[in-house]
């Protein structure tokens, strides 16, 4: 939002390939986004300013100086994400969506990172993850989602903008039981941002039996269980089995029960096939690509 949209030619080539988008508001997201790189260039200088505690002080007036440019570095961000194309805007929320399915810790920090829109070779645009590393049953720093509870509540720096949401030892598991999609982010040590940018109410439906979909058509493959079973390995072989990691099988098996929710919470298989019809065009490009990543997988 900062980086990519201040920039005249990036943003020019955007709002081309947006021809929905108002006039005002291209100049203000070009606006935004200056207004956003400079008040990030001031939260890192200030870090530089104390290299070796900025993470972890409590200074009054360090603290005070760095709220000054995360509140309206947050703000702006907001602004900006709520003037984006309505597809752009469901593709964050789909991102955040499937962030929660796969039980990541950090799929949009702090700063709104760990997302990114990017340009595809076909000259669309999409929003995309940039990092999926702390899912499944890991926990920050490569420790298990238990074991890194008290490290994942802890290491947040004290200049941060205070935390609304309470993340508590109950929810630091990868588990069968899914949460409420696109609104319960209480499994997440840091919920604000999400919960901040998860898009409108309305479209959750719509997003919901979309990312169901491709579910479903990844399953008629056997591919997300291929990936799973190439990927996963046991706790025991990496030397870490008293460390509260969930074995390859018990990842599997508690991957599938999530998967299975998102279906009902998408209203059922039923509802689901509904949409295929009714969006057949949508649908198609979803076989598409999960045909394009079976092949590219060599599956």
């Amino acid at each position: 939002m900062g980086k990519f949209f201040r920039k005249d030619k990036a943003i020019s080539n955007f709002a081309a390939s947006h021809p929905e988008m108002a006039a005002d508001n291209v100049a203000k997201l070009k606006a935004n986004a200056v207004k956003i790189s400079e008040h990030y260039r001031k939260m890192k200088e200030l870090e530089k300013s104390r290299p070796n505690d900025w993470w972890e002080t409590k200074e009054k007036t360090f603290v005070d100086d760095y709220r000054t440019e995360a509140q309206p570095f947050r703000e702006l961000i907001l602004e900006g994400l709520k003037l984006l194309p309505d597809d752009i805007q469901k593709m964050v929320q789909e991102h955040i969506v499937i962030g929660q399915i796969v039980g990541d810790w950090d799929f949009l920090n702090e700063r709104f990172e760990n997302i990114g829109i990017s340009k595809n070779s076909d000259g669309q645009y999409r929003a995309a993850s940039l990092d999926r590393g702390i899912s499944f049953g890991v926990g920050f720093w490569g420790k298990s989602k238990p074991e890194g509870y008290l490290q994942a509540v802890s290491q947040r720096p004290p200049a941060f903008l205070p935390l609304e949401s309470e993340f508590v030892r109950e929810k630091a598991v990868f588990g069968s039981d899914l949460p409420e999609l696109g609104k319960d982010f209480s499994y997440m040590p840091y919920a604000d941002v999400a919960r901040l940018s998860s898009g409108k109410a309305e479209w959750l439906p719509e997003t919901l039996k979309k990312i169901a979909y491709r579910i479903t058509v990844a399953n008629e493959h056997n591919i997300i269980h291929n990936i799973l079973n190439d990927t996963l390995i046991d706790a025991s072989d990496a030397g870490l089995e008293n460390h509260q990691f969930l074995s390859k099988a018990q990842t599997q098996t508690i991957f599938d029960s999530r998967l299975q929710h998102v279906i009902e919470q998408a209203g059922g298989i039923e509802a689901v096939r509904l949409w295929a019809l009714n969006n057949a065009a949508e649908a198609q490009r979803i076989s598409v690509e999960v045909a394009a990543i079976q092949k590219s997988l060599g599956y």
